[in-house]
């Protein structure tokens, strides 16, 4: 019996030391990450300062949503038979696709939108 009480002590210890090694972990991760958004959303990056010049239209959807929608039309007529259909995915918005875009403006008419409840479209009911 009298030695069941220094195991007990001594799991009890090593879980706590693993809980305390976990949570300092956890805080290590959440400050890196909030340093890496703050560098990488700047407002003085060279590509948030550059913008489309897109048609915007306002969709209504079969349930009354209103979907924001960005086309940009290509520079050649002869690319004019081209589409591009960017649909981004959850919890993210036509922005996602700001790289891809920039590369082929000019190229091929290109479609991006909000899907329901996300960036600039309406909120869903």
């Amino acid at each position: 019996m009298s030695n069941d009480i220094p195991n007990a002590l001594k799991v009890a210890g090593s879980g706590l030391l693993a809980a305390g090694a976990l949570a300092a972990g956890a805080a290590l991760g959440a400050a890196v990450e909030r340093a890496f958004v703050a560098r990488t959303a700047r407002p003085d990056d060279e590509w948030v300062l550059e913008g489309f010049d897109p048609q915007i239209i306002e969709l209504p959807v079969d349930d009354g949503t209103l979907l924001h929608v960005e086309i940009d039309e290509p520079d050649d007529p002869a690319f004019a038979g081209v589409t591009v259909i960017f649909a981004h995915g959850y919890a993210l918005s036509l922005d996602s696709w700001y790289f891809q875009r920039k590369e082929l403006q000019g190229r091929a008419r290109l479609v991006t939108y909000d899907q329901r409840s996300h960036g600039r479209s309406g909120r869903a009911e």
